[in-house]
């Protein structure tokens, strides 16, 4: 019979169909049994496949918030880990997705899942149907485009009605499910295989090592009236058991566990081992579980009650998850040719980061190797991790891996093993269509150093410092020089996550490498807050090991000598200033009338923003030790930002009229120069330095008045009335 999947209107097809039992809405994903069991019913037409509701997935908008939820994470493939975690095997995470909730609204089930991370890496919905638990279920349509996705173990179930486990996420529910769909739509399955694949990670000494957050083992109402329903087949296999009674018996295995780890003789009747208080849960934890017993059941495996031999040693020295289950299954259940098992047979016994690639794709062993091969990529891989996650982002078979691992063995003898780092960041940057061959390796290689090589920053001058013909210092300026040093003293300055690159660029940091016969080291240092000197923020030898006392002396001799540059620079750039303030005050001088403040407002000072001191910002003192740089910062960051309200006023000049320091009217923008600002901070520290003077009459008591000659007709408040009568 023909693929009908093929067929050119065949999601038209299906939403007829369904469109008669109700409306069809024009977003989400439209998957599981209504579509499947639409198909199976055009296809083979034998039997009425029931449609019991519409699933529509939705996928939550990734920039609003996350919604938490219990449900297991689940994604649609496997990394080898590299880094902190490297050596296991861990979830593809660009498109790992959980449940997040339903929404039972009439014949419609709406269910939200989480947001991915990675739109490139899922460009269509089929990332969810990986997820789903049995094949007859994978296929579905995007409403918003009319596409129909399905995977090939659900075409293979069209085909041949042979019902199959695809996932053990939720592996009570799916045995239950198993049971359902069989009777359902009466198809074949192997029902003894998909039973004891499902019983391993419900046995009490695996679940002990599982991780939780990608499990679901307990149900609640719903499957335990469906465990009834199909009681006459799952009695065979599972027995129901309470929640609390299956927490119970999960802590007493981990303890078990645990003792024999740490050596201990268990005697179960010995009063001290019912005394151990990790033997028995704690009260609040017991109290905890009581409240869930009557709500929450899962399955306890009978018949297959123990591990699976072949599954457990294939997955020895590993952390196992619902796809490595699934790994493992699709390995010993015989549906490969046999050479092909063999294959992989050799590189299951014998490979260490080969048996991690071979679980997490495979097609790694569909190619010739030998065991000689076998050791070669796992003896490189041992030495650089990290390229493991380019095997996987380009699918590389053993054959095509071992070329790789030659290759960048090569490169690294030519170039130095500082250039795996650079080398990572060009490989992480390539589009996967494009083979990493060594051609095209170098040429990313060399793009990603010329790029890499720009300086930073200008070094400093040290070419004055004195010192051994044994000792070279070398500043860091560069990106290149990061991964270089980096990998040379084994530390974190070629980790992007410390971000030295930016904090040197951004002045924050300097970063000196000291090297002599013996030893190599890093000097960190940073400019303190004055601006006038550094300081040491570290100085660690390789491995971040305490550096030796030569390294220590050749240190103080170098952020010395930086001091003493940096402080002649300061003193030259303060002279200026100050030089620039004279001619400033002279042009004041000269352009400025010696007339009387008669009828001038009465002022207390300088009004401008009220922050440290009476006056404002700009006159900072400690703005003023910092430097040009700031005080430019202060006036673009601060004070134009000042309210509405004393914008008019936030630049009047020492002289109380809004103006700048040569005294032109209403002149609001702030000074063209900086000498311009160094004149009123100078001024203003000045008057900073005594009380502001205030008019005679405001102080002034009844007895000082009374010897003083007002005449009536002036104001006795007119500062010019006293003359130089002013109390300080």
């Amino acid at each position: 019979m023909e693929n009908i999947l093929k067929e050119s209107n065949i999601v038209e097809q299906i939403l007829r169909r369904l469109n008669e039992i109700a409306p069809i809405p024009t977003e989400g994903f439209l998957a599981g049994g209504a579509v499947a069991n639409t198909l199976l019913g055009m296809k083979y037409g034998d039997i009425e496949y029931p449609i019991n509701d519409l699933d529509i997935y939705i996928e939550e908008d990734p920039d609003g918030p996350t919604r938490s939820s219990s449900a297991p994470l689940r994604s649609d493939s496997l990394i080898v880990e590299d880094g902190y975690y490297g050596g296991t095997i861990g979830y593809q995470r660009d498109t790992t997705y959980r449940i997040t909730g339903v929404r039972y609204e009439g014949f419609y089930n709406i269910i939200d899942i989480s947001a991915i991370d990675n739109r490139n890496r899922a460009s269509n919905p089929t990332y969810i149907l990986k997820g789903f638990d049995l094949n007859c279920c994978q296929v579905g349509i995007d409403l918003s485009t009319n596409t129909l996705y399905y995977t090939t173990e659900f075409e293979e179930f069209l085909e041949t009605k042979q019902l199959d486990v695809t996932s053990v996420y939720t592996p009570a529910h799916t045995a239950i499910r198993l049971f359902k769909k069989k009777k359902e739509l009466n198809c074949y399955c192997n029902v003894e295989a998909c039973m004891e694949l499902l019983s391993q990670p419900l046995l009490s000494d695996n679940i002990i090592h599982l991780d939780r957050a990608q499990f679901g083992f307990y149900f609640t109402d719903k499957y335990k009236d469906m465990y009834i329903r199909y009681y006459g087949e799952l009695k065979h296999y599972f027995r129901m058991i309470k929640f609390f009674d299956h927490k119970r018996r999960v802590w007493d295995a981990r303890y078990q566990y645990r003792t024999k780890q740490n050596n201990k003789k268990l005697d179960k009747d010995h009063a001290v081992n019912w005394l151990d208080p990790h033997r028995t849960p704690p009260q609040g934890v017991l109290e905890r579980w009581a409240n869930l017993n009557d709500r929450l059941w899962t399955l306890t495996p009978t018949k297959y009650s123990e591990r699976n031999l072949s599954m457990s040693d294939i997955l020895k020295g590993t952390v196992p998850n619902p796809l490595t289950f699934m790994s493992a299954y699709n390995l010993i259940r015989g549906k490969m040719k046999k050479t092909q098992i063999n294959k992989a047979k050799l590189i299951i016994e014998n490979g260490s980061y080969t048996k991690l690639l071979a679980l997490v794709n495979p097609n790694f062993y569909n190619c010739d190797f030998t065991l000689e091969h076998v050791n070669n990529i796992d003896e490189v891989i041992r030495k650089n991790p990290i390229i493991t996650r380019f095997i996987g982002k380009y699918e590389m078979n053993l054959q095509q891996t071992l070329t790789f691992v030659n290759d960048i063995e090569r490169i690294i003898k030519k170039e130095g093993f500082f250039i795996l780092n650079i080398l990572t960041q060009a490989l992480e940057e390539s589009n996967s269509s494009i083979l990493p061959t060594h051609k095209n390796m170098m040429k990313w290689v060399e793009a990603k150093k010329k790029e890499m090589d720009k300086p930073l920053i200008q070094p400093q001058d040290i070419s004055g410092l004195e010192l051994p013909d044994n000792v070279e210092i070398k500043e860091i300026i560069s990106e290149c020089q990061l991964q270089w040093s980096g990998q040379k003293l084994k530390n974190c300055l070629n980790n992007a996550g410390q971000g030295y690159a930016d904090k040197i660029k951004e002045g924050k940091v300097k970063v000196f490498i000291i090297k002599t016969i013996n030893s190599t080291s890093a000097f960190e240092i940073f400019v303190e807050k004055n601006g006038l000197s550094y300081g040491i923020q570290q100085l660690l030898s390789t491995c971040n090991k305490k550096p030796s006392l030569y390294h220590t002396v050749i240190s103080q001799l170098l952020i010395t000598h930086l001091n003493t540059n940096l402080l002649k620079m300061s003193y030259q750039s303060r002279l200026k200033n100050y030089e620039d303030m004279m001619v400033l005050n002279n042009a004041l001088l000269a352009t400025t009338q010696d007339l009387s403040t008669k009828n001038n407002e009465i002022t207390y000072g300088l009004e401008a923003v009220p922050v440290d001191n009476e006056f404002g910002y700009i006159f900072d003192r400690e703005g003023m030790d910092i430097g040009n740089d700031f005080i430019e910062h202060v006036i673009d960051d601060e004070i134009t930002e000042v309210p509405p309200e004393i914008e008019e006023t936030r630049l009047r000049n020492i002289y109380g009229r809004q103006g700048n320091i040569i005294g032109e009217e209403l002149v609001t923008e702030r000074p063209e120069t900086i000498g311009d600002l160094i004149a009123l901070r100078e001024l203003a520290t000045r008057l900073n330095e005594l009380e502001p003077p205030r008019p005679l009459g405001h102080y002034l008591t009844n007895e000082d008045t009374e010897n003083l000659e007002i005449e009536d007709e002036l104001d006795p408040m007119d500062p010019d009335r006293f003359g130089d009568c002013f109390l300080r």
